[in-house]
């Protein structure tokens, strides 16, 4: 059995035993930094077999895929990689999407032009920018963007493109959210909206521990709570070593 097999199949398992709650979850820092260079050099033994520049970028994200596994806690190491140009030449321009996939952030609008979202330096600076400064603004975003469609009357257009614009923040916005559902911050917007908003977010994981318990919907809110406190160490954002304002 190939490597990439085995490891699909342990990881089905441990998910299935655990939950919602993913492996790396369960690891020490120090392991995680262990297995994430682990992963990194057989990525590096793969992309010397190919030419990464004639890839297309659903074969860069396959080829990422046992990175992207160990989602959020490997992003300070994804970061070391895409800084480090002369350690990683390659790597640091292509590890952009695993941070991409990872958090599920998206640009809106995109500040980048037609011809240079298929920069991958370009790229790449834009999502450095974002780690070490950007995402300090998400909750301040957050709360502007909610509040506005919480107590604001909107058309439906105008409340598609707000909701769109929160599930653009990615999973750096998961703490915000879950403090309205603490408050019960449910006005104009329907727990429903942002029940897909997070399913979105973690790949699914809260509506699978939804479905294994068999919730209601007057149930909902109470088990999302329940499902965060559990698992929030794995879906908080790592700390950045500088916070710049």
């Amino acid at each position: 059995m190939k490597y990439r097999d085995c490891c699909k199949q342990i990881f089905c398992v441990l998910f299935l035993i655990h939950g919602a709650t993913l492996f790396s979850a369960t690891l020490p820092a120090d392991e995680i930094r262990v297995e994430f260079h682990r992963r990194l050099d057989e990525w590096h033994a793969y992309v010397q077999k190919t030419n990464p520049s004639f890839l297309l970028e659903s074969e860069v994200l396959d080829s990422l895929k046992n990175i992207i596994a160990l989602g959020p806690p490997a992003l300070p190491y994804i970061h070391e990689v895409m800084k480090d140009k002369n350690s990683y030449p390659t790597a640091s321009q292509l590890f952009f999407n695993a941070m991409k996939k990872i958090t599920k952030k998206e640009f809106s609008p995109n500040p980048l032009n037609d011809i240079d979202r298929y920069n991958c330096m370009k790229n790449t600076k834009l999502w450095l920018d974002w780690w070490e400064k950007g995402r300090f603004r998400t909750e301040e975003v957050f709360s502007s963007l909610y509040d506005s469609c919480n107590r604001t009357p909107m058309s439906l257009d105008e409340k598609r493109r707000t909701l769109q614009s929160i599930h653009n923040l990615g999973i750096a916005a998961l703490p915000s959210l879950m403090l309205k559902f603490q408050q019960n911050d449910f006005n104009r917007i329907d727990i429903r909206e942002m029940v897909e908003i997070i399913d979105y977010w973690t790949d699914q994981a809260l509506q699978k521990s939804i479905e294994e318990h068999n919730i209601q919907f007057d149930q909902v809110r109470e088990h999302c709570l329940q499902w965060w406190e559990a698992n929030k160490e794995y879906w908080l954002l790592p700390a950045a070593e500088i916070k710049e304002k």
